[in-house]
């Protein structure tokens, strides 16, 4: 994950300061989901005060089908059975304009593979 380089608040004030950074992480770096069943995968999100001003994207790989990402976080009942190599990211935080946060700049993202079966 990224380090933090933060100033002092919380919520929407932190998340627009000039100088936070931000990460996307797994708990674990593979995930087994059943076929047709209600799947919940949670990422970890630094600072996790800033989620509600994330957008976070899939930036490569495939979600399969019935699987979606809600809240930053991977939801549904996957319809479709095999290996899923899948890199979510943070596209943007509500308050940042584009020029300061370059996804250039550190690792926003990070990848998972889920096994459905």
């Amino acid at each position: 994950m990224l380090a933090l380089s933060a100033c002092g608040g919380s919520g929407e004030e932190l998340c627009a300061a000039n100088n936070q950074t931000f990460s996307v992480d797994f708990e674990e770096p593979v995930y087994n989901a059943t076929l047709g069943s209600n799947t919940s995968i949670e990422t970890k999100i630094f600072p996790e005060s800033c989620r509600d001003f994330m957008t976070v994207t899939l930036r490569n790989g495939t979600l399969p089908q019935g699987l979606t990402i809600e809240g930053g976080n991977l939801k549904g009942a996957p319809s479709e059975a095999g290996e899923f190599k899948v890199q979510l990211a943070i596209s943007g935080v509500s308050g940042y304009q584009a020029q300061s946060f370059a996804p250039s700049v550190a690792p926003r993202s990070r990848e998972v593979t889920l096994f459905v079966r």
